[in-house]
Formats: structure tokens, sequence, C-alpha cells
């Protein structure tokens, strides 16, 4: 189905609707992937929203990480006093 030279409209549309099922998402993101015939196109988008993930996941941890190292041991300490109940 992505495999054309060229996506319709209708294709893009298909993509996006099984992109928004929870888990279905990960199975076609995995799926164009791994296919050697995907639309080269399609592939470079995949690749392009990962590279985006990964970069929004490491600015989110390093702006976050001083805000919430100071809080680590409160936090361990309240579910060490929560599990020993």
């Amino acid at each position: 189905m992505f495999q054309k030279a060229e996506l319709s409209v209708w294709d893009w549309i298909l993509f996006w609707i099984l992109m928004a099922i929870p888990i279905i998402d990960i199975i076609v993101f995995i799926v164009i992937l791994l296919s050697p015939g995907t639309n080269k196109t399609l592939r470079n988008m995949l690749f392009a929203q990962i590279l985006i993930m990964v970069i929004s996941l490491a600015l989110i941890i390093s702006l976050l990480l001083p805000i919430i190292s100071p809080m680590i041991p409160e936090i361990i300490d309240s579910f060490r006093n929560i599990f020993s109940m």
C-alpha cells in the first residue's frame, strides 16, 4: 500500500488514521521502516519523527533533571513508606 512511487491523498489520510490508533501505530511504524519497498518520502518522514522525538526527550530530560533531582530522595522515601505498610 505504501510502496507506490507517489502516495495519493487517500494514502496519506489512511496513514494518519492508522497512526492515530494507539497500538496499531507502533506496528505500522515498524512495518514501514523495515519494508524494503516503502516509499522513500514516507520512510524519511518517519526517520525525521524519530529524530524529533529523541531530541525532544533529551531536551525535556535535560531541562527537568535539575528541578527534579533535589526531590528524588523524598520520592524514594515516600515509595518506601507506601510499600512498607
